[in-house]
């Protein structure tokens, strides 16, 4: 039997498991200096993961081969009232944004092909948007902007 991948919405007892779901392949970022820091931050605190859930906006992914082991999350929060944005996809949102790097081989691009597309943060309705890739670009102290092309909101419309 293959395996097929399946999502739920987690449940207060997944909580505790997703940091080591988030920080493991964060080591990729320390092929790149600029972002080495990625690879030693710390995960969504729990608290965090905790107001999302209550929310209905954390999602787990896991195998038809074995539906108790997780292999992935999405942790999400809506923005500009029009928006998902994901953190780390609900039925009734127009659209899910989310914020990347633009020219991380692993980010940008990978996103596009998803259907996912660059917005301009300067539009009226990006104002969240906005406040949290200025948030992003104090954590990264300006260095990794300067060398990467700086963070790009991307969102994709019509989800099906």
């Amino acid at each position: 039997m293959i395996p097929t991948i399946t999502t739920r919405p987690a449940c207060p007892s997944d909580l505790p498991l997703l940091g080591t779901i988030e920080t493991s392949p964060a080591s990729l970022f320390t092929t790149i200096p600029a972002l080495a820091w990625i690879a030693t931050s710390p995960p969504l605190p729990l608290s965090t993961l905790a107001l999302c859930q209550a929310s209905h906006h954390v999602w787990v992914a896991t195998t038809t081969l074995h539906p108790d082991h997780l292999i992935g999350f999405v942790c999400a929060a809506p923005k500009d009232s029009r928006y998902l944005y994901i953190a780390e996809m609900r039925e009734g949102f127009a659209a899910v944004s989310l914020t990347t790097y633009r020219d991380v081989p692993w980010n940008e691009r990978f996103y596009r092909r998803r259907g996912f597309e660059v917005m301009d943060p300067d539009r009226e309705e990006m104002k969240e948007h906005r406040e949290v890739v200025e948030k992003e670009g104090e954590w990264e102290g300006g260095e990794a902007a300067a060398v990467h092309g700086g963070r790009c909101v991307m969102v994709r419309i019509g989800l099906k």
